[in-house]
């Protein structure tokens, strides 16, 4: 079996468990961090999130078409053409999954597609790792993001542009250009600016760190995000 990748070369299945081995070696470090932190976190949440069924039929309408399936081989043409019909099945296992705090084991799989960077490729780190997840934890994915930014988002400074709804780089330079110029009509006033570009910044987050953080605030959901950790398995194809 051979996997075409987007240049129209074919790349040998025999590669595909070395490709999975260095993909996932990044991880090592952080599943056993998160083992340590988890054994001395406690966080007891009484507040359950209740999600609203037209919610879910939204999210379902919402979806892109072109969207690849996951390991659960559900597609997104499945969930947006009968969204309202599958609408009621979803909503309690969406709502089980909360009220339990157990996310189920298919979700916590992924599929990666190696995907070239350059047309010539003679190691393993020539590849980036696309990865391919359930198009359904994704609906309750955006459900719970909604409940978590009216949590995290008091607590953000208000000039935090990055991963913020409705900011972006353009916000940023604008306040920039706005207040320095304002600053240096003050007498004497002068205007240091550091720029900085963090690669792979959202890549690069430590799980282990962001539990602690979570831990500390115990927002809702902290507990079924708890039950992704460290316990996600991942397979190059």
């Amino acid at each position: 079996m051979k996997i075409m990748n987007k240049l129209d070369t074919w790349l040998p299945h025999s590669q595909l468990p070395r490709l999975n081995n260095f993909f996932m070696c990044f991880e090592t470090d952080n599943i056993r961090d998160c083992s340590v932190v988890l054994e001395n976190v406690t966080c007891n949440v009484k507040d359950r999130i209740l999600i609203d069924p037209l919610a879910v039929t939204k999210v379902f309408k919402s979806m892109h078409l072109k969207k690849v399936t996951g390991p659960d081989n559900i597609s997104t043409f499945l969930l947006k053409t009968f969204a309202e019909e599958l609408t009621p099945a979803w909503h309690q296992l969406f709502q089980l999954s909360i009220n339990t705090q157990v996310v189920p084991e298919i979700w916590k799989k992924f599929i990666i597609i190696p995907v070239p960077k350059t047309a010539c490729r003679r190691e393993d780190n020539d590849y980036r790792p696309v990865a391919l997840t359930s198009n359904v934890f994704k609906s309750l994915e955006r459900l719970m993001l909604n409940a978590l930014r009216a949590e995290v988002e008091p607590v953000l400074d208000e000039y935090q542009f990055a991963y913020t709804n409705k900011r972006s780089t353009s916000d940023a330079i604008s306040t920039i250009m706005h207040f320095t110029p304002k600053h240096l009509e003050i007498p004497g006033a002068y205007a240091r600016l550091l720029l900085t570009d963090f690669s792979s910044a959202f890549n690069s987050i430590q799980p282990h760190t962001l539990l602690r953080k979570l831990s500390v605030e115990c927002i809702p959901l902290f507990n079924q995000m708890v039950s992704l950790f460290p316990h996600s398995e991942a397979t190059a194809g």
